[in-house]
């Protein structure tokens, strides 16, 4: 970088993969031109072997959906979604008040769920809903650092091929409490687990059904990463980084029913390499 201090300076600083830009504010009109983030990560984001990531929105930064009618009840409400000023859109979007015999749920199982990403808020609130924009930004910024969701993409996001796995979302009931949100995130990460182990395998057998040098040295790197085992990295925002908080500290352990904490374990951290919280209030 020049050193003529009367121009602005900018960079960018690399975390977690991911190029943050870095601001200096200086007098003069002259700026150095931005370098193709896209381009300079499209490589290493198809071939290199990184911690797979996990996404997790605020509190009400889940559209919820009915199953017996398929329609919204919360976010994107559109004309054959539910009104939720209406005796049965509140009917609908209400949390059964009734005492759980356990924190465990399945959303297979209930009336409505989290179904993916707000897309839009029509209704006026008392307080701000920053969910929608945060969300996208943040898959955006992981783009730029070559992670991509399979959920959101980006006409410049770099090109994946089928069996690439970076990241995803995890995509909760925010109405329930963050114990049993937590408790969920537990079950959705020993799952995608499961379908990168299968994803990686197949992966590995076509490298080596192909049987040149580059296809076997590449098919040895996955066998490698596999042997020595992985975790996931969080980026959370808001609420969602409270109950990634619950499941580093306690893993999927229930709260007592005393009223006490569980045993502090880290259980979570069994899983878990890096925690990055966006807005979360922690006091």
């Amino acid at each position: 970088m020049p050193s003529n201090a009367s121009a602005p300076r900018y960079g960018f600083i690399l975390f977690m993969g991911i190029a943050l830009p870095a601001f200096q504010i200086g007098c003069s009109s002259v700026r150095d031109e931005a370098p193709p983030i896209q381009t300079l990560y499209n490589e290493a984001a198809q071939d290199e072997i990184r911690n797979p990531v996990i996404v997790i929105h605020g509190i009400l930064g889940a559209r919820l959906s009915q199953r017996s009618t398929g329609r919204v009840v919360w976010g994107a409400f559109t004309d054959d979604a539910v009104a939720p000023r209406t005796p049965e859109g509140a009917r609908a979007i209400a949390l059964p008040l009734k005492i759980p015999e356990t924190a465990f749920y399945d959303p297979a199982s209930e009336e409505v769920f989290a179904a993916g990403p707000l897309d839009r808020l029509d209704i006026q609130l008392t307080f701000p809903v920053l969910s929608v924009n945060i969300y996208r930004d943040i898959i955006r910024t992981l783009g730029a650092g070559g992670y991509t969701d399979s959920v959101v993409r980006y006409g410049q996001t770099p090109a994946y091929a089928d069996d690439h796995f970076t990241c995803y979302t995890f995509f909760y009931d925010w109405r329930r409490d963050n114990v049993s949100n937590a408790l969920l995130l537990h079950s959705f990460i020993q799952e995608k687990r499961r379908e990168i182990q299968r994803t990686a395998t197949a992966k590995i057998r076509r490298l080596r059904e192909a049987g040149d040098a580059d296809s076997l040295h590449q098919a040895r790197r996955w066998e490698d990463w596999l042997e020595q085992g992985y975790k996931f990295d969080i980026v959370a925002h808001s609420m969602g980084g409270l109950l990634a908080r619950y499941y580093l500290r306690y893993g999927n352990a229930d709260l007592p029913a005393d009223g006490s904490l569980p045993p502090l374990t880290w259980a979570g951290a069994e899983e878990i390499d890096r925690l990055l919280m966006v807005g979360t209030p922690n006091l």
